[in-house]
């Protein structure tokens, strides 16, 4: 959902449709792309850039507010993926690997940019703002939670995925001209610790995804917001 790409009418009919929900799996804006209602910003860094950001898709263009009609009528399942801090980025990181984030703590997840960032999202989206306790894990331990689930009867279950949050930094480029590379970069991707979601929630989605298989429910929808196949050294 791009500013400058708004009011979105591809989505006009969808207030009609009768709906149980509508998934927006992220990029609900882009805080790291020139819009209108930021000229010459080409990253948002302060909680008021963020939240003008989400203002601006949810408003009226030329007489249509396609998001904010949808929003009216219809049930929204929301979470993050990057563009609502900035492109790419791997909140369980160090902050020096990205030179954007503030050396605030020992993880992005931790510094201002992610935290502003964070802030106008949960107040332009329904959800409770809700936190992990001490979880044992210094990555997700007091951080905002976004992973939840729904059920509707017996017929189906949504599993919403924050796999943004505590995933683990991005691997350094593999030279694919230097065979060692190419294989190091292999044996590091498949390392079983490496992880997109934390352990802490990847229990919480498998607990939930037994309940569910035991309570009878028929349809089981888990939705991740990024590609989670190994592309390999070409992407």
């Amino acid at each position: 959902a791009r500013g400058d790409q708004a009011p979105f009418p591809s989505i006009v009919n969808a207030t009609a449709a009768e709906l149980d929900f509508f998934a927006h799996l992220g990029d609900t804006i882009y805080a790291d792309v020139e819009s209108p209602i930021l000229p010459g910003v080409e990253q948002a860094k302060t909680l008021g850039q963020f939240r003008a950001k989400h203002q601006e898709v949810y408003s009226a263009i030329a007489g249509l507010n396609a998001l904010g009609d949808l929003r009216v009528s219809t049930v929204l399942l929301t979470t993050i993926d990057d563009h609502e801090v900035t492109n790419d980025f791997a909140r369980g990181a160090d902050p020096a690997s990205n030179p954007l984030f503030d050396d605030t703590g020992d993880f992005i997840n931790e510094t201002k940019l992610y935290k502003r960032g964070l802030q106008a999202f949960v107040e332009y989206n329904p959800l409770w703002p809700t936190f992990y306790g001490s979880t044992g894990d210094p990555v997700t331990a007091f951080k905002r939670r976004l992973y939840r689930h729904k059920t509707f009867g017996r017929d189906a279950a949504v599993f919403l995925i924050d796999a943004r949050s505590f995933r683990d930094e991005g691997l350094p480029e593999a030279d694919i001209s230097d065979p060692a590379s190419v294989l190091g970069f292999l044996i590091a991707s498949f390392d079983p610790t490496r992880t997109m979601l934390s352990k802490v929630q990847l229990e919480d989605l498998k607990h939930d995804l037994l309940e569910a298989q035991a309570d009878g429910v028929v349809w089981k929808f888990v939705m991740v917001p990024e590609p989670i196949q190994n592309l390999g050294v070409v992407a």
